[in-house]
């Protein structure tokens, strides 16, 4: 049996999306969920309570629970509550191309890194859509799972709920999440044996247009990282984000490195650690 020529015996997938105050973003993110040629089971948005309408417009085409919760809770409360034997944990700023989820179903695979690209006119795109597309290039060799600057997002549900009930307690309240909740995940699950596939080009990314909110925006993660010090996870925020490029491609990163960097090292070494 098929609907819209797929075959319906694929595993389940769950789409998962944290949200916080995401109203001009969230309703493209969920739209691109509906128009996968390959249906999801479900999608769910936890929501941390977010004060414009970004509640409003996912209960038109998601499951939405309001809880008070970090980054990285929300993504563990929704894998919790998912069905599918797959999630794919999405950000509200993102969407997907219709074919995304069929293609990281034909991986095989326990858990996918989806290519990106950055969608935006100021600075801030320019710099990380040329960023995007060099690490890309050479994703394999970036794709480390302490200081690669990619990571996947798609998983097996028990592996993806494993890998994040591996992290500390103490670090899995830190709001915002910091810069990298993600690549921790994808440590513990290579530590369980899982290797990652890759589907280009799947993910598309709406960057901030302002350069001085983004700066700030750094200079949080840099900051709340200052948690991880005296841990076993103090090199994710000391190391995460290096580029195994050369030549041009690694010239290329240098505006979106300097972008991050520069305010998130300022956070880390200089800012008030968060009580």
């Amino acid at each position: 049996m098929t609907r819209r020529g797929v075959e319906t015996s694929m595993p389940a997938v769950s789409v998962i999306v944290p949200t916080l105050n995401a109203g001009a973003t969230i309703g493209r993110c969920l739209a691109s969920v509906r128009a996968q040629t390959r249906p999801v089971a479900e999608t769910i948005v936890v929501d941390s309570w977010s004060s414009d309408r970004t509640a409003e417009i996912a209960t038109r085409s998601a499951q939405v629970l309001s809880v008070d919760s970090s980054m990285t809770q929300a993504r563990l409360i929704g894998a919790e509550r998912a069905t599918g034997a797959f999630v794919l944990s999405l950000d509200a700023d993102q969407w997907l191309v219709p074919d995304a989820v069929e293609r990281c179903l034909a991986t095989h695979s326990p858990m996918v890194v989806l290519g990106e690209n950055s969608v935006g006119r100021g600075l801030v795109a320019i710099a990380n859509r040329a960023d995007r597309a060099a690490v890309e290039r050479n994703w394999q060799a970036n794709a480390d799972p302490v200081a690669g600057p990619i990571c996947p997002r798609f998983f097996e549900r028990s592996l993806f709920l494993d890998s994040i009930r591996d992290i500390p307690r103490s670090l899995l309240s830190i709001r915002p999440a910091p810069y990298a909740e993600d690549m921790i995940i994808y440590r513990n699950a290579v530590r369980r044996g899982a290797r990652p596939a890759y589907v280009p080009g799947v993910v598309y990314h709406t960057e901030m247009d302002s350069v001085a909110a983004y700066a700030r925006k750094w200079f949080r993660y840099g900051r709340n990282a200052r948690r991880f010090r005296g841990t076993e996870l103090e090199r994710f925020a000391t190391q995460r984000g290096r580029r195994n490029l050369r030549g041009v491609d690694y010239v290329r990163t240098v505006p979106a490195r300097a972008l991050k960097g520069v305010p998130y090292y300022l956070g880390y070494f200089m800012g008030a650690t968060p009580p």
